[in-house]
């Protein structure tokens, strides 16, 4: 099977996956805030948060797993897989435990990022610990769903995946209704993990029969070089968690507990654009990225990486310019969480639509360098990256709130992509990176200018029912965008190759109908 149908098949199967999980998630969502209310909603984002920052442990680790199997996997070689695998079984046993050690250590100081919410200090810190554990235990399979990811097959685990989240999510949603109890959910949430990962570990071995087969140790010089390489994506991952893992905790000491879970709801319907992008780009097309940047041309890998940011451009101005102007009637007529005070700001909305955008649109770029073999250089953009986000992010977050946090967010991003594209034209294919910084000028202003014309378009056709006027924006903003994306871009490479990319999917599919 070649790259590109290895792609399509795995994203294919993302697709499916993340209808059902967005559908699940949203039903979760509902029933947490009707029942526990939004204090017990904005305490689970809080910690959500807490926890992803707290994973330091394994930064560096799970990309490393990849990176280092996309070679052997490629030629066949079982004995060095297992070698991997083995040394990265124990990497992640010592993982769990320095996690929940460290979970353990920083307990007594939790309630000092609570804020303006009614429950006791000993109950906070209790949430807290089960969160601990349960990241914990989520440690000691998940190495070996690394292996399916780097071989390219991803889809295997779709269906299985698609059934035990929707047991997991069942079971979950009937605990809070029965007990109606935030702890006994998180407890049921342990066992689950527990159960769901032995599941998958188990599929991974039948997959792989001679995984757990013995074998010598991985020589000192290769674990020297995996652990060079872990120790730099280390500190790069550690830049995204910065980033990332960072906007619920500042809002909660700059703002109010309470408000993180008002942005959680937006978060949430932002994810799903989020994850549509993550699926192409992760789960899709980086093991091919890394088999092809280990086998193809520097002609071919930049042909091949400008196609990306051509189709994450169109992705990331469609969604930004719908959650521009469908989320507030998503919130209010549809999802009906409440009425105006579920609604944040619109100079927030602004931002974080612009947020969405700068993420998405360089997802290609932050792709390819993960398999670029790169960690050593590309962890100085992370740490610039970083340090502006918190420093930024705390300045105008104290002077203007949440807005202020998500404009830290915006500039670490643009940061970052100028400092990472160097990288990667200049030292890996030898080339200028002027046209990626020309597009990525020209991308946003687009963006600017799209955004403006459909909010403008939308104010022109005004309905009573909250349900239909978000059905009307969202077919104006897709068919708007995308109409005047194509009208410029029909003549360039990159839309020629989607075409024909289109129609041959089309056909293949007719001809199967045929037959």
């Amino acid at each position: 099977m070649s790259r590109v149908q290895n792609s399509i098949k795995n994203t294919s199967y993302a697709f499916a996956m993340q209808f059902i999980n967005t559908l699940f998630n949203f039903i979760f969502r509902t029933v947490v805030i009707k029942i526990l209310g939004i204090q017990v909603q904005s305490l689970n984002g809080l910690f959500t948060e807490v926890l992803a920052a707290l994973s330091l442990a394994e930064l560096g680790v799970g990309s490393a797993i990849v990176y280092n199997l996309y070679k052997p996997l490629a030629e066949g070689n079982t004995e060095k897989v297992k070698q991997l695998m083995q040394l990265f079984k124990k990497a992640y046993r010592i993982i769990a435990g320095v996690t929940f050690t460290v979970g353990v250590l920083l307990c007594p100081f939790v309630p000092l990022i609570v804020n303006s919410v009614d429950y006791s200090r000993g109950y906070i810190q209790f949430v807290y610990m089960l969160f601990v554990l349960e990241l914990s235990v989520s440690y000691l399979f998940s190495y070996k769903i690394s292996l399916i990811t780097a071989d390219q097959k991803t889809y295997i685990f779709t269906k299985i995946d698609a059934i035990l989240k929707i047991i997991s999510l069942t079971v979950k949603i009937a605990v809070i209704v029965i007990t109606r109890q935030y702890t006994v959910y998180l407890i049921a949430c342990i066992v689950i993990t527990v159960i769901t990962n032995t599941i998958k570990s188990n599929i991974v071995n039948k997959q792989y029969s001679w995984l757990n087969e013995k074998c010598e140790p991985l020589p000192k010089e290769e674990r020297a070089n995996v652990f060079s390489n872990i120790k730099n994506i280390f500190i790069k991952s550690l830049s995204g968690k910065i980033t990332n893992s960072t906007d619920n905790i500042l809002i909660s000491i700059l703002v109010s507990t309470v408000q993180v879970g008002y942005y959680t709801n937006y978060s949430l319907v932002m994810g799903v654009f989020r994850q549509i992008a993550n699926q192409i780009a992760y789960n899709g097309v980086t093991a091919s990225l890394g088999n092809m940047m280990a086998q193809e041309s520097k002609e071919k890998c930049i042909r091949v990486f400008y196609r990306l940011q051509y189709l994450f451009f169109l992705i990331a101005a469609v969604s930004a310019a719908a959650i521009r102007v469908c989320i507030n009637p998503f919130i209010t007529g549809i999802w009906r969480l409440g009425g105006e005070e579920f609604l944040l700001p619109d100079y927030v909305l602004l931002v974080l639509c612009s947020t969405l955008f700068i993420e998405i649109v360089n997802r290609p770029l932050w792709a390819i360098m993960e398999v670029s073999g790169l960690f050593k250089y590309d962890k100085w953009a992370s740490i610039a990256g970083s340090i502006v986000n918190l420093v930024v992010s705390i300045i105008l977050g104290q002077k203007i709130g949440m807005a202020g946090i998500f404009i830290g967010t915006i500039i670490t991003y643009l940061i970052q992509a100028i400092i990472k594209a160097y990288i990667l034209f200049r030292m890996r294919f030898g080339v200028s990176p002027v046209r990626y910084y020309t597009n990525l000028i020209s991308s946003f202003a687009a963006y600017v200018v799209l955004l403006v014309a459909v909010e403008k378009l939308c104010t022109f056709i005004t309905v009573k029912s909250t349900a239909l006027q978000f059905v009307i924006n969202g077919g104006v903003a897709v068919v708007s965008v995308l109409a005047v994306i194509f009208l410029f871009t029909f003549k360039t490479e990159q839309f020629q190759y989607f075409c024909q990319l289109t129609k041959s999917g089309v056909e293949k599919i007719w001809v199967r109908k045929a037959k």
